[in-house]
């Protein structure tokens, strides 16, 4: 196996992307204890079994408890990067058109999860 600057690229990428993930995850549990301890008890979120409605009802009480709050901007910045590294490691192997597909795919996926309209 010979080993290339664009191997070593890919993987390097590849650890960005797990280390944004786990950075986006460990934001998305700090939000999740502050948004508790804000909360009663019957409308605590668990930390267990996430699906969109019940992210988008976590975004909504973020920023109604916390308005200049920034882990769910902090939370947003990291899955882009995250996003962006896919991108590029596809572009690297695959060429551009499936980042276009890709990136359109994701950006709006972003863009339902972070925006401030419910939908």
């Amino acid at each position: 196996m010979i080993i290339t600057v664009k191997s070593v690229v890919e993987f390097v990428l590849i650890l960005c992307v797990g280390g944004l993930g786990l950075a986006g995850s460990v934001t998305g549990l700090q939000m999740v204890d502050e948004v508790n301890a804000k909360l009663p008890t019957k409308e605590q979120f668990n930390g267990l079994g996430w699906y969109p409605a019940k992210t988008q009802r976590l975004h909504r009480e973020y920023r109604r408890l916390f308005p200049s709050g920034r882990l769910l901007w902090r939370q947003g910045i990291l899955a882009v990067a995250a996003l962006l590294c896919v991108l590029v490691i596809v572009g690297l192997m695959e060429g551009v058109v499936p980042v276009v597909f890709l990136g359109g795919a994701g950006g709006l996926i972003l863009w339902f999860t972070f925006s401030s309209t419910d939908f």
